[in-house]
């Protein structure tokens, strides 16, 4: 009698569009898998998912930090040791596999990694504890690699790097293009920018707004779509209040699914990545495969995507000079840019079999 294999046990968010977005790979390679999680479960089956301390979540940053440390701790006690568990994003679920005293993978956030020499002296430990103690860590970009092994001290031996790549959901639609448009009422004839990276200060949201906000000031036919994501409360109040009255731009609010994503990179023409600091995002790519021309801010981990495709890229990221790639991006949009654009994809290693030989390694 065959032995089932055990389940690849991810200790991530069960409402992140990027565990969603490892889980489809894991459906295509016939690999079981359980999440474990503090997040309520937004996509997943529910007996794949098992949501502890929940409750906690309420009581802002502080009980986060509690959620995290209780999921360990339970995951110690109730989890069997020879379940494979992969934690996604190191100072939260990451602590929670640490603390769990199980063998644990690792993937890392941008932000959290880029911004450690900014927090306290505890953070930065943790962090760099949760990192020796993984037996592998995955990055998306060279420049996380190169952060990991210089300023972590991580073995270069235990860092894979690869991208995700894109689900093959996202692809050019015109149909898709049209009857997004007719829905949010946009005109075929407008332009229209979309920025799908979570509301948060990391992001900027607030200088992309105001940048538009003067551009598009006494113009007709531009528009500009805001894909809340997983936000942060305070910031998204501050941006609804800027935004208020304004109807050249739609708020998306909320998590949405990949069809519905697609639908709106599809009815954008340029899609914006403006964060202080980044791993190359699935979005980024995302936005690519449908057509969009990227407004991108002068990151190394974004080099491999200036390199290959025609791209706004501003060097210094302020309220002005967000303005003038607004303008810009219209400029570079008199030529038509989405053919050259898909020849160009099919020759990075983005594909999906690629990153299934790479997901493959890692749980091997």
């Amino acid at each position: 009698m065959a032995m089932q294999t055990p389940p690849i046990s991810y200790v991530a968010n069960a409402s992140s569009p990027h565990v969603r977005h490892w889980v489809e790979y894991l459906d295509e390679l016939g690999l079981p898998y359980h999440i474990y999680s503090i997040h309520k479960n937004s996509f997943f089956p529910p007996e794949q998912v098992t949501t502890k301390f929940n409750g906690l979540l309420r009581f802002g940053a502080l009980g986060s930090i509690v959620a995290y440390i209780l999921l360990g701790l339970w995951l110690r006690l109730f989890v069997p040791k020879a379940l494979q568990l992969h934690a996604h994003n190191t100072s939260g679920y990451g602590l929670s596999a640490y603390l769990s005293g199980r063998k644990y993978l690792l993937t890392t956030y941008g932000s959290e990694i880029f911004s450690a020499p900014q927090k306290s002296i505890i953070y930065r430990f943790l962090i760099r504890r949760t990192l020796h103690a993984a037996e592998k860590i995955t990055a998306s970009s060279q420049y996380m690699q190169d952060t990991l092994t210089q300023h972590f001290s991580v073995p270069a031996s235990r860092v894979m790097t690869f991208s995700l790549g894109v689900s093959s959901v996202f692809r050019v639609s015109t149909e898709k293009r049209s009857i997004v448009r007719q829905q949010l009422g946009i005109s075929e004839q407008d332009t229209v920018w979309i920025y799908n990276r979570r509301i948060t200060p990391l992001y900027r949201t607030l200088d992309v707004v105001e940048a538009f906000q003067q551009f598009a000031r006494g113009r007709q036919g531009y528009r500009l779509l805001l894909l809340a994501g997983d936000f942060d409360a305070q910031y998204l109040a501050k941006v609804k209040s800027h935004i208020q009255g304004d109807n050249n731009i739609q708020l998306i609010d909320g998590f949405i699914d990949q069809a519905q994503l697609s639908g709106y990179l599809c009815a954008a023409d340029v899609a914006l990545s403006l964060p202080k600091s980044d791993q190359l995002s699935s979005s980024i790519l995302e936005a690519l495969s449908c057509g969009c021309l990227l407004i991108l801010a002068k990151l190394s981990a974004y080099q491999s995507i200036t390199d290959h495709f025609p791209c706004v890229v501003i060097d210094d990221v302020y309220v002005t000079s967000i303005q003038q790639a607004f303008q810009d991006s219209v400029l570079s949009l008199q030529s038509d840019i989405s053919h050259l654009q898909q020849q160009q994809l099919k020759q990075v290693a983005w594909g999906r079999q690629q990153v299934m030989l790479w997901i493959k390694k890692l749980y091997a």
